[in-house]
């Protein structure tokens, strides 16, 4: 249950009506607020774009079936908004969501930004986003990110991932999310209609996606290329249901090249812990 405190802290993610800037605390030193007041913030960093493009064609993905059944949960209204859906994805917010969302936070400092090459758009991801997100799963349970790491299970692979949130469980480390870092590569508009088979370069990502969650056994994955959010959840009841081509996949995209930002009724996990 760590994940979609990430999708709310993207840039096109955030309520319109939260603009409140970072209050002091009575008898505590310096700007806190809660976690959920900055996680509902919109990034205000300035940021310089190069609009350098990468590729998704890993020899090792092409083994893996592309996905097809999409259930879209995000859609652009008339006012130019996209509006994100969890509900129909992710249980409702429980108590112990308003206790990690109580927790003190600081705000991110001021910096400019230049984004060129993947580790560009990841430093940026991990500072503005995951660092924010962060600041609510310290405890119950806490969370943990790893860059550039192997699955936590005893699987031995070649491949690392580019990022893991994880948690203990039963006193075992589980995922929770991974996530793979591309630049300008996805195409809002083609996840966004359902149906990607006719994009090449979206067929080859989505089987390197499928392949990510495959090896590290995590139905929960995400895609940031530096300007659109890409989250997918694999309706999978065992890990083999992973590699299935008829597993149906929940979708949301985050375009922030769309006028507006994205009203999100209701921020949820991305990864519901079991």
């Amino acid at each position: 249950m760590a994940s979609s405190r990430i999708i709310s802290r993207f840039p096109g993610l955030c309520l319109p009506f939260i603009q409140f800037a970072s209050n002091f605390r009575p008898g505590i030193p310096g700007p806190y607020n809660t976690a959920e007041h900055h996680i509902l913030q919109h990034p205000t960093n300035p940021v310089a774009e190069t609009k350098y493009t990468t590729a998704s064609d890993k020899e090792w993905a092409r083994g893996y079936m592309p996905i097809s059944n999409i259930i879209v949960h995000t859609f652009v209204a008339d006012d130019g908004l996209t509006h994100a859906n969890f509900d129909d994805a992710f249980m409702p917010l429980d108590a112990d969501d308003a206790l990690r969302m109580s927790e003190l936070a600081v705000p991110t400092n001021y910096r400019h930004w230049r984004l060129e090459f993947e580790a560009d758009g990841e430093n940026w991801f991990n500072t503005e986003v995951a660092n924010v997100t962060l600041a609510a799963w310290r405890s119950y349970p806490s969370v943990i990110q790893a860059s550039h790491c192997k699955p936590l299970s005893s699987r031995g692979i070649s491949e690392n991932v580019d990022s893991i949130f994880s948690a203990k469980f039963s006193g075992e480390r589980a995922p929770l999310v991974i996530g793979e870092m591309k630049r300008n590569l996805i195409s809002a508009a083609a996840w966004q209609s359902g149906n990607i088979l006719g994009q090449g370069s979206q067929v080859k990502l989505s089987q390197e996606l499928r392949g990510y969650a495959c090896k590290y056994e995590c139905p929960q994955v995400f895609c940031f290329d530096g300007s659109t959010l890409l989250i997918l959840q694999f309706r999978a009841l065992q890990a083999k249901d992973l590699e299935d081509e008829r597993c149906w996949v929940d979708c949301w995209t985050s375009p922030d090249s769309l006028p507006g930002h994205v009203s999100v009724h209701r921020r949820r996990d991305l990864a519901a812990a079991s």
